[in-house]
């Protein structure tokens, strides 16, 4: 259907879609949003969010008029880049739907290691040294708040057609599962989920794992590397 479409088209859709909510839908979608199902979290969350996002963005941009360093312009050129593609997405979105909205915030998850980086520069920028370290640990267990909220009052009430998290009853959730995922495999990839989530809120609060376990990751990591690239 867009493959006729011509490039003064494109031209007069870019100029008619609604950026500022094309741009909120994406980081909404980025920040929380159960796919397709189109379930979201309180609106305050997002605000709260969106405002820590201005804050590292502030900082950043601050950063970048102190201390211009290569590394930096080429993360944010990459993820620049990808930008572009997402206006791209939303041009064509709208000119096929007639819509600015744009639900593509979970391919920018691809990106998140360059976000890391970029956001702890703003905040190093802003926030002073001996405090640097405590804003890091509260924004970590911000995001895991979020997704344990997201995933067990929101997500799971709403797949299981129930009114609350209290009400959800297993057998809801994997009435349209294969066979092998039974109620059993449900409660084993829970566990995981939260003794994965448990790991994360350790780590982040004590400020990382010890020298020891560090550098046998160091290690392991580079044997993997060298495994790859052997059968490379």
């Amino acid at each position: 259907m867009l493959r006729n479409v011509s490039p003064s088209e494109k031209l007069m859709g870019a100029l008619r879609v609604d950026w500022m909510w094309a741009f909120a839908t994406i980081v909404l979608s980025h920040i929380w949003y159960g796919g397709w199902s189109l379930v979201a979290l309180p609106r305050f969350v997002y605000y709260v969010c969106f405002g820590a996002l201005a804050f590292c963005l502030v900082g950043l941009v601050k950063r970048l008029q102190i201390f211009r360093h290569s590394r930096i312009f080429a993360f944010l050129v990459l993820y620049s880049f990808f930008w572009i593609g997402q206006m791209y997405h939303i041009v064509m979105l709208f000119v096929s739907k007639g819509s600015s909205t744009a639900m593509g915030g979970w391919y920018l998850h691809s990106l998140v290691w360059v976000e890391v980086i970029v956001a702890f520069v703003g905040i190093a920028a802003i926030i002073p040294r001996p405090f640097r370290r405590h804003v890091l640990t509260i924004a970590v267990l911000a995001i895991l708040a979020i997704d344990l909220y997201g995933t067990h009052f929101v997500a799971l009430p709403y797949y299981a057609h129930s009114d609350t998290i209290a009400e959800v009853h297993i057998s809801q959730l994997v009435a349209d599962k294969p066979q092998c995922l039974d109620g059993l495999w449900a409660y084993v990839l829970w566990v995981l989920y939260f003794i994965s989530s448990v790991a994360v809120a350790f780590i982040a609060s004590t400020g990382g794992v010890s020298e020891v376990v560090r550098s046998k990751l160091v290690v392991n990591l580079k044997r993997f590397v060298k495994l790859t690239t052997a059968v490379d």
